[in-house]
């Protein structure tokens, strides 16, 4: 009897905590239906993965980032300096050394006998002279030098282009540069200065994908119209780009310059302000640009039709100087240059431009959903077990378990779907056939049409608050506190009459 009583004292001290074990089981099913979003997860990455390379397969084609720097004048000039011209002479000369000899002679007993005698012996000795004759020599160094002026004015015109189902977003720009150079007096700065060597100059532009160039016109140049060949020549600060010889143009100071390049790109946009002083336009239909680089636009104007964005700045931005020497002179002005490994390097490093930024791309849309997958299951669950509370019919675990799967399921349509509609199609044709089957199966489990109908419509709002939590960038994170706030207000509801273990 006594065994009897206990066991009956056991059974109705779980039946007095059937809520806490049933809350500690399902909260346990919640974490086991991660695995499966995990999956999902997984299969996200994938195709994120393939999305990736069809996009780089198409700006491999059509035209990559691109960065135009330039121009800038490669230029030769000549240091007179002093030089001493050794000559060695080898001068012959005869010595006479006085030596002493052994010399045998007869007595007069006729006897022979050996005696010392000193003589006379000649010897040829020959010396080395080194001849110093001072003469002028030309020593040929080079200098980069920057324009004083630079203009620049993009026109960017975006298009869509599709690798099987997967988009890239790309551009066709169309720049206008135009600026001067004006020679530097180095007659003041080093000591031996020569000349320029005019006919010799180089003018050299960068584009990092030179692939993508469609059309370029002619360098006009003071009086003069060049072409341009392929090639930068000055590799340490121009990698990939194109160059002309100024070797037809007349002796000058300052120089003009302008031409027209139209080339292909993808991604972002950016420019080197080699300038003294550096102006730069930009214009496009692209609505969502995000300014990167050193320094941000002077004015921008952002719209649904485009955005616009102007650049003005000065030299003293930078880190560099306008004239750099390539070769070591005596008497450098540290002013006019400083050593070449620090400045060359420096050239590339201080940029600006814009990134064609695509705001919540597809996939993106996709992941920051399956980051709220446990707080979906879980307000799933909690309505399901709201709802067995005020009607005194349990929902047996295993159906919260295929519950949980079709809650899993909604983020793989959800892919699915995306990657062929649009993503709020998408997401309400998912969100649409997950909260159908869920309301129809626990309806189905309750029997109750109207508790299956709340159940529906809780099921809709949540939904639907993701939807906009995932729409609203700037306020996601209100949102997403604001829904945790609910949850926990709804739980703090349901257990508050709990009672403890008696």
């Amino acid at each position: 009897m006594q065994e009897t009583s206990k066991i009956s004292s056991i059974v109705s001290m779980f039946r007095k905590q059937d809520l806490l074990i049933r809350g500690v089981i399902i909260t346990a099913i919640i974490f086991i239906m991660l695995l499966p979003t995990s999956l999902v997860m997984e299969t996200l990455q994938e195709r994120v993965s393939y999305r990736n390379e069809a996009v780089q397969s198409i700006t491999s084609s059509w035209g990559d980032k691109q960065t135009l720097s330039g121009p800038l004048m490669l230029i030769p000039f000549y240091v007179n300096k002093e030089m001493v011209d050794i000559k060695e002479v080898v001068e012959k000369k005869e010595v006479i050394n006085r030596v002493e000899v052994q010399k045998k002679i007869t007595d007069k007993d006729g006897s022979i006998m050996t005696v010392p005698v000193i003589v006379d012996a000649p010897q040829i000795i020959s010396e080395t002279k080194a001849i110093k004759t001072p003469k002028m020599v030309e020593e040929k160094h080079y200098l980069i030098l920057l324009p004083e002026d630079l203009n620049m004015d993009f026109i960017i015109d975006d298009e869509v282009r599709q690798y099987g189902i997967f988009p890239a977003l790309v551009y066709q720009s169309n720049a206008k540069i135009h600026g001067q150079f004006v020679l530097p007096k180095l007659a003041d700065e080093i000591k031996g200065f020569d000349r320029f060597v005019i006919d010799e100059i180089e003018l050299v532009v960068g584009l990092s994908d030179t692939s993508a160039i469609k059309q370029i016109s002619n360098l006009q140049v003071n009086e003069a119209s060049l072409k341009f060949e392929p090639g930068s020549n000055m590799e340490q600060v121009v990698k990939t780009g194109f160059h002309t010889k100024l070797g037809e143009i007349k002796p000058f100071n300052t120089l003009t310059f302008s031409f027209d390049l139209q080339f292909n790109g993808s991604r972002s946009l950016s420019f080197l302000p080699w300038g003294r002083n550096t102006t730069v336009n930009m214009q496009s239909k692209w609505p969502h640009p995000s300014f990167t680089g050193d320094t941000l636009p002077k004015t921008r104007n952002i719209g649904d039709s485009g955005f616009s964005a102007s650049w003005n700045i000065p030299s003293l931005a930078r880190s560099y100087n306008q004239v750099i020497l390539l070769g070591e002179t005596d008497n450098t002005s540290n002013e006019l240059a400083t050593k070449k490994t620090t400045q060359l390097s420096q050239l590339s490093s201080f940029y600006a431009g814009v990134d064609l930024f695509e705001p919540v791309v597809t996939y993106n849309m996709v992941y920051r959903a399956i980051k709220y997958s446990i707080l979906f299951i879980s307000l799933t669950f909690l309505t399901c077990f709201v709802v067995e509370r005020t009607i005194k019919r349990p929902i047996h675990y295993i159906q919260y378990m295929i519950t949980g799967v079709a809650v899993s399921l909604f983020y793989l349509c959800l892919l699915s779907l995306s990657e062929h509609l649009s993503f709020s199609l998408s997401y309400l044709i998912s969100a649409g056939v997950i909260v159908s089957m869920i309301t129809l199966y626990i309806g189905a489990v309750i029997r109750d049409k109207k508790k299956a109908g709340i159940l529906f419509s809780v099921l809709s709002v949540l939904y639907a608050s993701l939807y906009s939590i995932l729409n609203m960038e700037d306020f996601a994170l209100l949102l997403g506190t604001t829904l945790l706030v609910l949850v926990t207000a709804v739980l703090m509801l349901v257990t508050k009459r709990i009672n403890p273990i008696q």
